[in-house]
């Protein structure tokens, strides 16, 4: 494999170290063979009279007027030369400097040479930024980290060998100046010029061709305006200068293998973009000390420690009151903003700006940052982020985080990142149109990604296990965690596992939210959770299994589940085609409720493996999905619950309508229930039911009664259980009850109930109120061995038409108006 150090010819790599040197030996072999001609064409000349240093040639006048010498040595080059003497023995000088003898002609000689290496510098400089705009046009992925950097290298080197062959040309040039002293020594220059001229060429060449191999070969886009990137030997002393170097819109690589260590937040400039394939970001161990001065709100900037020592300027910091434990701190009440240490007077430290809260003497004061924070337009690739848990344990999610992105900016992007070991958050997002990309979470003491009033954001193909470990972070929502004010945000195709939920606190305005076919796997408390204000959710396709197992991470929730959306206040909402799996015994698969007002929920086609409750459902629907467990419904107003399948467990009801409530307009049809106590109850607690519709229901094995609506003082107008099925199982009851209704103002009309078990006490229809003169049964059939078919409570008043019954007529007709019975 090709060295970083290597440029590539017809795909071979050649070691760029060796030809740079071989070039300098060409140079010294050019000043060497530049001299001997020169000695031996002078000679003549200066016969004896060489010295070592102008100072030695000026103190000797004795040599006669007219006569030349050599000055070979000097510590300064520009006096090194031929001289010659003006003034008789002992008298007169050696001029000012060497004389200028045949320096036109070396000039014309050089100048071909000179114009060569220039010609040579500006063509390898071209293919340079040829090849760079090539690999900016290419998609950058892990794949071709190792190609970008090579690109970089070889370009980078392209431009040394360019400077390291004008040197060459130089020497040559500076070389002939001094030494040509007649035609045939300005042949042999010129012939020594050709050659140096056209090994630099051949080096232009082939690092030239190097830079466009190794740069069509590269996928990833590298900045050649970077020349030098940075390394483990450090060509640039901080990251900071690195990002400063890579300039506005520009793309700085760092190196594969190397930890960069930080102990504040690096930010980066507009537009610009880190590639980080291999190397990694870690936070130093964290400093925590206490002050011993008090904090006044927006006064105090400078604060003494207990102990400064190990702080720097440049560190970042935060201050925490004292006794107030860090899960109930409040941010700028109790818990400052992150601020700079800009000097430090022993254990007095000065801040970039005055502290946003009141700090008693005693309180906390902790290093923390943003590892990096992304600028306008930037972006992060292929980076490693070590958050160093177990050294950095003073966390608060408002001043803590591995990414963060400004709240001003827009079309920033995180991608193909990994976030290890981070204290607080992994990523905290802000700003519009973010881009959160198959990313990698592992070990957080916070939530992964932290939304807050984002606008327009995709985040997608990200896999997650094990965040929310310390709960005092605050803001423990999840894996994915949102805030107040985010709009169009779509979370699909991300896999998590061990979070307080998948997704969590959707609500405060947050809108246009879609989360759909994501996996979420072993959530402490919910699988997607959200409520009060948010609006415009479509929550899709998405597996949740094994949830609600450690509670104590959110507590005095309402409920804990699978999809849990609490006090809705808004409209439009769709929860369809999702799967809940494996719920803690006692919590719920899908709980929601809504506040007067809100409206338009949809909930369909799902597959809920435990209990379902609708808390407070208005003008919404539940539809085709299935329940394993109980529905409970509490006061629901122009709804529908129909064409569900619910299986259910004694002693649990497979569909409760509870409370002291008002239960209006409300459709329950179709539905298919199975098991249970009761198939279908009514509570007697209900303040009233309006327009109700029990309406086509099938019911099968339940072991008390297939649809109860014992005696109620409720409010009674348009209720209806007509054409419903009640097939008698093998677990029922030997005093099981088919349908009991003892209120008046009910019609039971052409219900189905059926028995195939042998005979006992069981009742097909009880109408057992004691006053229903306008209770109407009519046309219902009940089949099979019964101890009643239909039980009448005796002078009710109830009314009866048409009913068919198997072998045994009416039970206590007196006082009841039964016609047009049929005994089969």
């Amino acid at each position: 494999m090709a060295d970083l150090n290597d440029i590539l010819v017809e795909g071979q790599p050649i070691p760029v170290i060796p030809l740079r040197d071989w070039l300098q030996e060409r140079a010294d072999e050019i000043d060497d063979n530049s001299l001997a001609i020169a000695t031996g064409t002078i000679a003549a000349l200066i016969d004896t009279r060489v010295y070592a240093t102008q100072a030695a040639l000026f103190a000797d006048l004795v040599p006669a007027d007219g006569l030349h010498a050599l000055v070979t040595e000097d510590p300064d080059p520009l006096k090194n030369g031929l001289y010659r003497k003006h003034g008789a023995t002992a008298t007169g000088n050696w001029g000012t400097g060497p004389l200028d003898i045949f320096a036109s002609a070396a000039a014309a000689l050089v100048q071909p040479l000179a114009q060569s290496a220039e010609d040579w510098a500006a063509a390898a400089a071209a293919s340079a930024l040829a090849a760079a705009a090539s690999a900016v046009e290419a998609d950058i992925s892990a794949s071709a980290a190792d190609g970008s950097a090579t690109a970089a290298a070889a370009s980078a080197t392209a431009a040394a060998a360019s400077e390291t062959a004008a040197e060459v040309s130089a020497a040559a040039a500076d070389t002939s100046a001094i030494t040509a002293a007649d035609s045939e020594a300005a042949a042999n220059i010129r012939a020594v010029a050709a050659d140096a001229s056209a090994s630099a060429a051949e080096a232009s060449e082939t690092a030239a061709d190097a830079s466009a191999n190794a740069a069509a070969s590269a996928a990833a886009a590298v900045d050649l305006a970077l020349s030098v990137l940075p390394t483990a030997a450090g060509a640039f002393a901080t990251l900071d200068e690195a990002i400063t170097a890579a300039g506005v819109g520009g793309v700085l690589v760092l190196q594969p293998g190397v930890t960069y260590t930080l102990d504040h937040s690096i930010r980066t400039l507009e537009g610009q973009q880190i590639v980080g394939y291999g190397a990694t970001l870690k936070r130093c161990d964290q400093i925590v000390t206490t002050t011993t001065t008090a904090i006044v709100l927006g006064t105090t900037n400078q604060v003494t420690l207990t102990d400064a020592s190990a702080f720097m300027v440049g560190m970042q910091v935060a201050f925490a009151q004292q006794g107030v434990a860090r899960s109930a701190l409040v941010f700028l009440d109790t818990l400052s903003d992150i601020h700079t240490i800009t000097d430090k007077d022993g254990d007095t430290i000065t801040l970039d700006r005055a502290v946003g809260c009141n700090i008693d003497i005693g309180g906390t004061c902790f290093l923390t940052f943003m590892q990096l924070t992304l600028s306008d337009g930037a972006s992060v690739e292929g980076l490693t982020f070590d958050g160093n848990r177990d050294n950095f344990a003073f966390a608060r999610w408002e001043v803590l985080g591995e990414v963060a992105s400004i709240s001003t900016g827009a079309n920033q992007s995180v991608s193909a990142c990994t976030f290890l070991n981070a204290p607080g958050e992994g990523i905290i997002a802000q700003g519009n149109n973010m881009s959160i990309l198959n990313n990698r979470f592992d070990t957080l003491g916070g939530n992964g990604i932290h939304l807050s009033s984002v606008v327009e954001a995709v985040i997608s193909g990200n896999k997650a296990t094990n965040g929310n470990i310390d709960i005092a972070v605050g803001h423990s929502d999840g894996f994915i965690s949102f805030s107040n004010g985010n709009s169009r945000i779509v979370v699909t195709g991300n896999l998590a596992d061990t979070f307080i939920a998948g997704v969590g606190a959707i609500n405060d305005s947050d809108s246009d939210v879609t989360v759909t076919d994501n996996d979420f796997r072993n959530m402490y408390c919910f699988g997607i959770e959200g409520g009060g204000s948010a609006y415009n959710l479509i929550i899709a396709r998405n597996r949740i299994d094994g949830v609600a197992g450690d509670i104590t991470k959110r507590p005095d929730a309402p409920y804990y589940g699978g999809i849990v959306f609490i006090a809705l206040s808004a409209a439009n909402y769709s929860v369809g085609g999702n799967a809940v799996t494996n719920v803690a015994s006692g919590q719920v698969a899908f709980a929601i409720s809504m506040q007067p007002g809100s409206k338009n929920l949809k909930v369909f086609d799902n597959s809920f493996g435990g209990n379902a409750v609708l808390s407070a459902f208005y003008d919404s629907e539940f539809v085709r999905n299935t329940v394993e467990g109980k529905l409970s419904v509490w006061r629901s107003v122009r709804t529908k619950v129909n064409e569900n399948i619910i299986r259910a467990t004694a002693p649990a009801f497979g569909i409760d309508m509870y409370g002291s409530v008002n239960q209006e307009d409300i459709e329950i049809e179709n539905n298919k229930v199975t098991g249970g106590s009761y198939g279908i109850n009514f509570s007697t607690d209900a303040l009233s039911y309006r327009s109700i519709s029990c309406r086509g229901n099938k019911l099968y094995n339940q072991t008390k009664r297939g649809i109860n609506f014992a005696a109620s003082a409720a409010t009674i107008n348009g209720f209806t259980i007509d054409s419903n099925a009640i097939i008698v199982g093998p677990d029922a009851d030997t005093d099981f009850l088919g349908i009991v209704v003892a209120n008046n103002l009910l019609s039971v009309n052409r219900n189905t109930i059926s028995n195939a078990l042998a005979a006992s006490a069981r009742v097909g229809i009880y109408l057992s109120g004691a006053s229903t003169p306008a209770l109407v049964a009519a046309g219902n059939e009940v089949r099979g061995a019964w101890g009643h078919t239909i039980l009448l409570t005796a002078n009710a008043g109830a009314i009866g038409l048409n009913n068919v019954l198997q072998t045994k007529d009416v039970s206590v007709p007196t006082g009841n108006n039964f016609s047009g019975t049929v005994i089969i």
